[in-house]
């Protein structure tokens, strides 16, 4: 079991029997991002290259990459007892790069051997402020999550789960951005290689997301899943993932 100290900024794993009686394994922590309590914490593991890796999710509110709330990945080993981060000892690894994807969790047993992940669609910024009743948003669309190695890296890439294909759409992102119910833009930035979605027509969360891609002959292809209120961009295969709600 793996369970978040908020404001230590630590994951403890325990281990139990009959799962009354709890020892206590070991401590992950404190590292990465810390700028706000950590909860929601996952661990998992995953084949890559016929090697074993394990991943640790764990989210934070507030200092995502945007503001607010956001969820933060490890990779590395895991023994039974301990986990050791084995990859970016140095640098922070977020599971999204716009503002509505936190506490992401994934479940155990899909069919197929699949690690399917599914994550909150808001933010703790503005959660209370969107007018809607009787709910406080939408859990995102679920997200097939693997590990591949990618020029000597191990990167966590996501793509929508094949039961919702009727819902994605195959886009290509160029200089000239894709506009969206409500003015929305979708768009590949190249003087600064960068994949952004504008959300400035938005009436409470009115803001710019972007994330660095490696472009191919100036485009970058990528899946969007667009539904009344809310996007989820994915990125050159998976590698890059942006969620946004937008309220017009």
């Amino acid at each position: 079991m793996a369970v978040a100290l908020p404001q230590e900024f630590i994951i403890q794993f325990y281990k139990s029997d009959d799962l009354k009686n709890w020892t206590h394994l070991s401590d992950f922590g404190p590292v990465g991002a810390v700028g706000g309590i950590w909860e929601c914490p996952d661990l998992f593991e995953l084949d890559v290259d016929g090697a074993s890796k394990w991943v640790l999710i764990v989210s934070l509110n507030p200092g995502g990459p945007v503001g607010g709330s956001a969820t933060q990945y490890f990779i590395g080993d895991f023994d039974g007892v301990t986990f050791t981060q084995t990859e970016y000892l140095d640098e922070i690894k977020w599971i999204d790069f716009g503002a509505d994807y936190y506490a992401a969790v994934s479940f155990n047993d899909a069919p197929h051997n699949r690690r399917i992940m599914i994550g909150w669609m808001s933010n703790w910024d503005y959660a209370k402020f969107i007018p809607a009743n009787p709910y406080r948003g939408a859990m995102s669309l679920p997200r097939e999550i693997s590990l591949a190695k990618i020029d000597g890296k191990i990167e966590l890439i996501q793509r929508p789960v094949a039961e919702g294909a009727q819902y994605v759409r195959e886009i290509e992102l160029t200089g000239d951005p894709i506009v969206i119910a409500g003015g929305i833009k979708i768009g590949y930035d190249a003087t600064r290689n960068m994949v952004y979605v504008d959300r400035s027509p938005s009436t409470i969360n009115s803001a710019i997301h972007s994330v660095p891609v490696t472009a191919k002959g100036g485009s970058v292809a990528a899946q969007l899943v667009v539904d009344k209120g809310s996007l989820e961009l994915f990125i050159d295969g998976g590698r890059q993932v942006i969620t946004d709600l937008f309220l017009l």
